[in-house]
Order: C-alpha cells, then sequence, then structure tokens
C-alpha cells in the first residue's frame, strides 16, 4: 500500500495505490469482520460515488481502536464513509478511507478544502500510519523454514 498527496487543478487528493495481493488480503479481513459491500453516493462529503465495505456495527472502528497505542488519542478517529477525511474542529482523521473498493487498486480521496497547518498534517500523519500498521498486520505473511540437526 502506498499513500501520496496529489493535486488535481484547485484540489487536493490523498492517492492510495494497493497491489493486487494486499487489496485481496484487506476485503477479505473486512468481509471476516462482517462488513457488506455497499455504494455511496456522498463518499467523504464531497459527492463522489464509492464502492466500499458498510459498517453496520461499527466492528472495523472497534477492531482499528482496540489494536491502536497509546499514542493515538481515540478522538482523533472518524469512520464514517459519507463524512470529510479531514476535520480540524473538533479534530478528526476519517480513517473509512481503508474500507473503501479500489478502482484498478487506486483510489483518491479529496481532502477538504481549508488550510491544514504542520500540527494538523502531524496528526493526520500519525492517524494513517498506525492505522496502516493494522491494516499492514492484518495482510502480512509470515513463513519459517525449521531445521533439526542431530
Amino acid at each position: 500500500m502506498k499513500m501520496t498527496l496529489g493535486k488535481d487543478g484547485d484540489r487536493t487528493y490523498m492517492n492510495v495505490k494497493y497491489t493486487d495481493s494486499e487489496w485481496k488480503k484487506i476485503s477479505m479481513q473486512l468481509e471476516k469482520l462482517g462488513l457488506e459491500k455497499s455504494i455511496t453516493s456522498n463518499g467523504f462529503g464531497v459527492g463522489n460515488t464509492l464502492n466500499y465495505y458498510r459498517d453496520r456495527n461499527e466492528k472495523f472502528k472497534r477492531f482499528i481502536l482496540n489494536k491502536l497505542s497509546s499514542t493515538v488519542n481515540s478522538s482523533l478517529v472518524n469512520d464514517n464513509i459519507n463524512s470529510s477525511f479531514f476535520v480540524s474542529q473538533p479534530k478528526n482523521v476519517n480513517i473509512a478511507v481503508f474500507r473503501v473498493i479500489p478502482d484498478n487498486l487506486e483510489l483518491q480521496i479529496p481532502l477538504p478544502d481549508l488550510f491544514v497547518n504542520a500540527a494538523d498534517w502531524s496528526d493526520i500523519i500519525h492517524v494513517m500510519s498506525e492505522v496502516y500498521t493494522i491494516i499492514f498486520s492484518l495482510i502480512t505473511e509470515a513463513s519459517a523454514e525449521i531445521t533439526f540437526v542431530e
């Protein structure tokens, strides 16, 4: 998974790109949590039509909050597909980005038209990297080779 910031005209976006195997593993985990595929016409509060995994009982948010380190204040975490990616007052970052089904393994999440200062960027980066680490731990596979010597 690779996240970058981009600009298209006056609009700023967070671009997310997955590998095929990453997205397959993430979608399997979301389905294991009981999330169902759905469509919204107001993705991130800007009228984007998005395919996503609907979380009727906040299972994904609770799962993430249970695994977040103590360095992330849970009030910074929002998980609403129809809310802005970032809100400055009260400050929160929308982790629903991880539930959006990407087209061709890529998504563009519009960032709000507001001034984002260095402290805000720090919070965004901190929350997203913590959640990314949790998501990454779900999709990695470990293998070990054990050799017995007589």
